[in-house]
């Protein structure tokens, strides 16, 4: 019986030292932190969750008209309201408040998930004015913690950002209409409606 036992735990530290020794270091296993978006598991949360207060995650983007931009320059005008998961009718909505986000002050900018050239034909149809920033690789909305946990597309959204590039407003969830959105804005930044915004509101 001794000598069984011997024979059985001597195969057993044979197998444990050739897997050792087989085994990838551990640098080299897969970190999900840095994995591709398509690879990652749908229920793994985002790294840093953003909340109002928080400096403003700044990247750069291929616009429109094919050229790399820092989106500090956008910032560099004002306080943006940065919209994600719009559909063609809050496209549609925020084109014509359009003029009362400038009389606040605030420019409105929307991030699609879309290619560049998809993204200028759309503006072009749509005829959009306010800038529209193409995310084919949802890098932008990974940032701002807007992708949906199960499908991995960004969700509707939209941050109201500061001069400061501070997020002043945050809100997660469906869409509402671009008057609600410019009356967040407005008390986000502590800046009273314009008084067109009424005469909008009653046509």
């Amino acid at each position: 019986m001794p000598v069984r036992s011997f024979i059985v735990g001597l195969a057993l530290l044979f197998a444990c030292a050739a897997w050792a020794g087989n085994r990838p270091p551990a640098d080299s296993m897969p970190n999900t932190a840095v994995l591709p978006l398509w690879e990652r598991t749908a229920a793994e949360p985002p790294t840093t969750r953003l909340i109002v207060g928080d400096e403003a995650p700044l990247f750069t983007y291929l616009g429109t008209e094919g050229g790399w931009r820092p989106f500090s320059e956008l910032l560099s005008d004002g306080p943006v309201l940065l919209v994600f998961g719009a559909r063609e009718g809050d496209l549609m909505a925020l084109q014509q408040a359009r003029p009362l986000f400038l009389e606040l002050g605030v420019s409105p900018v929307v991030v699609l998930d879309r290619r560049a050239s998809s993204t200028a034909s759309l503006a072009r149809r749509l005829n959009l004015s306010c800038p529209i920033i193409p995310d084919p690789m949802r890098a932008i909305a990974d940032l701002y913690n807007t992708l949906d946990p199960r499908s991995l597309r960004p969700a509707p959204s939209f941050f109201v950002l500061d001069e400061n590039h501070r997020i002043r407003v945050l809100s997660r969830g469906p869409l509402p209409s671009a008057v609600e959105m410019l009356s967040a804005s407005a008390r986000g930044l502590n800046r009273p409606l314009p008084e067109s915004t009424w005469n909008s509101i009653g046509s």
